[in-house]
């Protein structure tokens, strides 16, 4: 991600007509601007907020520009997903669950590898018209529990699974969404999923 971001900020830039001057705006060297642009050094965070502010971009405008150019993995994992349960593509959905069930194998300490390998399985029993595992879906539902504030993963799990949950547990949630949801409530991408969510209740 790292090599990508200066690349992608360029394109930005250079879509609004500004120059290393205009976003750098004497805090720091122009070279190491250049050098951040062409993915050979990486910026501290507070420099990469400066270039934001200074090029008139949201951070989560950034995120999204990046996401949707670099197709990062959890962007084309959660699009595939949708489109796989969409048109039941039950192989679609088993090569993402095999893949993740692999990555948390190797990498166990990545906690968001076996969650994803879990809302794999959901979502491949769901969409085969079946019952996930009733562990599977305690798994998901106390990592939610646990998280205090939602963000875009959290309120993508959560629409994953609650096709999955009785009238109770929907009831609960229908509730908790709006309020574990309201720290980024102002962020356009995450009320449009929550809206999205509770129309699907």
């Amino acid at each position: 991600m790292e090599n990508e971001l200066g690349k992608i900020f360029a394109i930005l830039r250079e879509a609004k007509h500004l120059t290393l001057k205009d976003v750098t705006a004497n805090e720091f060297s122009l070279a190491q601007e250049s050098k951040f642009e062409r993915g050979e050094t990486s910026l501290t965070i507070d420099k990469f907020l400066l270039l934001l502010q200074n090029t008139q971009l949201s951070l989560d405008e950034f995120q999204d520009f990046y996401d949707n150019y670099s197709l990062s993995e959890d962007y084309t994992f959660h699009d595939e997903l949708r489109e796989a349960h969409r048109i039941k593509d039950l192989n679609q959905i088993k090569k993402w669950m095999y893949y993740w069930k692999e990555e948390s194998e190797k990498n166990s300490d990545k906690k968001y590898f076996k969650l994803n390998y879990i809302v794999s399985k959901v979502s491949l029993a769901s969409t085969a018209g079946g019952k996930p595992a009733k562990n599977d879906i305690e798994i998901l539902m106390n990592y939610l529990d646990l998280v205090e504030q939602w963000g875009r993963y959290e309120i993508w799990v959560f629409s994953i699974c609650q096709h999955c949950l009785d009238d109770n547990m929907l009831d609960y949630y229908g509730t908790e969404i709006f309020d574990k949801s309201s720290y980024y409530k102002k962020v356009q991408q995450n009320q449009q999923m929550v809206i999205r969510t509770m129309l699907n209740l």
